[in-house]
This record gives C-alpha cells, structure tokens and sequence, in this order.
C-alpha cells in the first residue's frame, strides 16, 4: 500500500470528499433541519472559497500531510518508528511536526484526514436527526445539531460546542452546550456584523477589508 500512497492519496481523498459531499446534500434535502434553499445562496460561495484554500495551501505547501508520513518512515523517524518505505515531500504546519514526532505510519495518517474532512462535512450538514439517534450519537461524535450552536449569533452559545469531530472534547473542557435557546429552527445562524452580507464568493473575499 505504501508504495502507491504517496500518488494516489489526493485521488482518494477528493473521490471521499465528493461522495460525502454529494450523500449529505441529497440527506439535506429529503431531511432538513432548518430552511433548505439557502443553499443556493450559500453552497456556491462556501465550495469556491473552499476550493480556492486547497489550491493556494497546495501552492504554498507542496508536500501533504501523507507526503510527511511517508518520509518519517523512509527515515525511520519519530518516538514510534515504522517499517521502510518510499520517501516523499514534507508538509504542513503542526500537524506535519505531530506527524515527525510520533512516527506515525502513512496509511493511517491518510485515514486520519480522510476521517476529519468526512466529520467536518457531516457536523456542519443541515441535517435532521431523530432525536434519540442524535442523542446516542453525539456520545461518541459530534451531531450537525450540536456543533450548529457554536454558529449561532449569541456570543453565548458560539462560545460553545467548538468540536466537529469527537464529542468528548466539549465535554471535557466544560464548552458542551445541550440545545440553543431559541431552538434549532429559530436560532440565528452566522455572524452579527455580518448578518446582512452576501454570501458570494467575491463578497466573502473581500469582507476583511471591508469590514472594520
């Protein structure tokens, strides 16, 4: 597996995000949580600007966090080394340092982000579960229901619920917030100084320098 990881691994990782992708646009839509058709206002901007992240990190960074695993273990490097394989380009940021330093082998670095990007896409799904599946789930996970809350528009419930991937974080740093206030329906989603903005790609682009 090794010796093809290292070229087949952005394939992967792409034919993943686009299949979870697809399935929870197509669950939102048979099972929404709060109004679907602010979609076609949201979905275009958020996939541009998404898209445009990967090709300028791409263009700064070569290399993948992959890339890195690969290499720890053709150097035989880190606190837990593992077998020889092909060498490959180094990567990103703390991440990457986490990666050297532990020697963590390539295939499950690969699952590692292919696994992270699946739970970030799920957690920020408008998506109706049924409550006692919610429930269960976010004992383990976090729910679309639950991580919504840290987008709300009250300063007191986005301080809330930061995880997107294990519940337990939440829980444990005393940030677990239960339900919003308003409820899921009525709550307000976004950013208070940003409340009336349009969501496209060129507006969201430029909002830094036009907002003080």
């Amino acid at each position: 597996m090794a010796g093809g990881l290292p070229e087949s691994e952005s394939l992967l990782r792409l034919a993943v995000f686009v299949t979870a992708l697809l399935a929870l646009g197509l669950a939102e839509t048979l099972w929404p949580r709060r109004d679907a058709d602010t979609r076609r206002s949201r979905w275009p901007g958020n996939l541009g600007l998404g898209l445009l992240n990967a090709l300028l990190l791409r263009a700064v960074v070569p290399g993948s966090l992959v890339g890195v695993a690969v290499w720890v273990e053709a150097n035989q490097l880190g606190l837990l080394p593992w077998p020889d394989t092909s060498p490959s380009a180094a990567s990103t940021l703390y991440k990457a340092a986490v990666i050297v330093l532990l020697g963590a082998p390539a295939a499950a670095v690969l699952i590692f982000e292919v696994l992270l990007s699946t739970t970030a896409l799920f957690s920020h799904a408008n998506l109706r579960l049924p409550h006692w599946f919610d429930k269960a789930l976010r004992l383990l996970i976090v729910t679309p229901d639950m991580h919504r809350i840290h987008h709300s528009i009250d300063p007191a419930e986005t301080d809330r619920n930061f995880g997107f991937c294990l519940a337990s974080w939440d829980r444990l740093f005393a940030t677990y917030r239960e339900r919003p206030t308003a409820g899921q329906r009525a709550m307000t989603v976004g950013v208070k100084e940003l409340e009336h903005e349009r969501q496209s790609l060129g507006a969201m682009l430029a909002q830094p320098v036009r907002i003080p």
